[in-house]
């Protein structure tokens, strides 16, 4: 890839993450990192933040709270049971499944 098409995207990730809103690290390309330093990065990220990903939900209407992975910090989405003593049951299912498998029950 050409460095101007690097360039050209680059600038249209940039504009892509702060349109949603959603911070963006930059790290130099390097052969190893160092965890610390990744770390650190990161960490800057969360100075002043109260509420951990788990405990956060996105509203989407007066009475309707999409829960975040507790695992991945992503929305989670309603699934439902195809099998099993569950078939029928509705349920939060990570939306990075099947990475990600981590569910919660819906009473």
């Amino acid at each position: 890839m050409s460095r101007a098409t690097r360039v050209e995207r680059d600038e249209f990730v940039d504009k892509a993450f702060e349109a949603v809103g959603i911070p963006l690290i930059r790290f130099e390309n390097k052969r190893n990192y160092i965890l610390s330093e990744v770390k650190e990065k990161i960490d800057i990220l969360f100075v002043g933040v109260e509420t951990s990903m788990s405990e956060q939900k996105i509203n989407l209407s007066d009475n309707e709270e999409i829960p975040i992975c507790p695992k991945c910090g992503i929305p989670m989405v309603i699934s439902t049971a195809k099998a099993g003593k569950n078939a029928g049951k509705s349920f939060y299912s990570c939306s990075n499944c099947p990475k990600c498998r981590e569910i919660i029950r819906i009473d």
